[in-house]
């Protein structure tokens, strides 16, 4: 079966934000002989673009009087919504493409694919590994989500574990004459927060440790593993790395209001 795909583009906001057809040179389809020549195309993209890719299936979808959806429909829901993470967006424009066709049978094939230029982690803070800078990471990190209207709560939950980590590794990464330092990274893209927090301190992956029964009076737990137990359970994802002799953890945390 050949392919055919085409392409839209989102700029960055500098440059309009909105989706336009791609000008490129025609060439082959996919997967119609062994040997085929293709044409080469080279397009850069910046941080915010989007790549957005479709099969002729979407544009000739059909409805009831055998009318096409269209590129210039397909364009138009493209722009309507394109401020949707690409997830959100390529469901929606499956929905309208479900409305317009009315039950009519497809007639070809149907996919898309959405590709984000996401920024890189740009946003960090570099300190002493000491309790005494906990505060300046806290208030780092309450620049940034508010900046995102992160919800209280779900803020709260970040500075908890916030606090939980830095506190351990303050305490524990480095020896009592040496001056370690931490650096936090946070991304706010796609309605998660990303944060991650780097040392090179002693090797310590904290997720090898089993979480505590709750369900055993105090006195009969284990000593430690609460910390972690709490990160886990605030977080959505928390992952480690030893990673250029350092420790590596990352946590995120969804933060769009629903």
């Amino acid at each position: 079966m050949g392919l055919r795909c085409r392409h839209f583009l989102l700029p960055t906001p500098s440059g309009g934000g909105h989706y336009e057809f791609i000008k490129s040179k025609p060439s082959n389809i996919l997967g119609w002989k062994k040997e085929a020549n293709f044409s080469e195309f080279e397009l850069t993209l910046n941080y915010g673009d989007t790549l957005f890719l479709y099969t002729d299936g979407v544009t000739e979808a059909t409805n009831e009087n055998l009318e096409l959806f269209s590129e210039s429909r397909l364009l138009e829901v493209l722009n309507k919504n394109k401020d949707l993470p690409s997830n959100k967006l390529l469901n929606k424009i499956k929905n309208e493409i479900d409305l317009y066709a009315s039950g009519t049978e497809q007639a070809d094939d149907i996919t898309m694919l959405a590709l984000k230029i996401n920024k890189p982690f740009t946003e960090s803070i570099t300190l002493e590994a000491k309790i005494e800078n906990l505060p300046a990471i806290i208030d780092f990190l309450e620049q940034k989500l508010l900046s995102h209207n992160c919800p209280e709560k779900i803020m709260n939950n970040i500075f908890l574990v916030t606090e939980e980590v830095f506190t351990n590794i303050a305490e524990y990464a480095y020896k009592p004459e040496e001056n370690g330092a931490i650096t936090i990274k946070i991304n706010l893209e796609n309605e998660n927060a990303i944060i991650i927090f780097e040392d090179n301190g002693t090797p310590f992956n904290p997720l090898e440790k089993s979480p505590p029964d709750i369900d055993l009076p105090i006195e009969e737990r284990e000593i430690g593993g609460l910390g972690i137990f709490l990160v886990r359970n605030l977080m959505d994802n928390v992952v480690y790395e030893r990673k250029d002799d350092m420790n590596v953890l990352r946590v995120e945390k969804m933060i769009a209001r629903k």
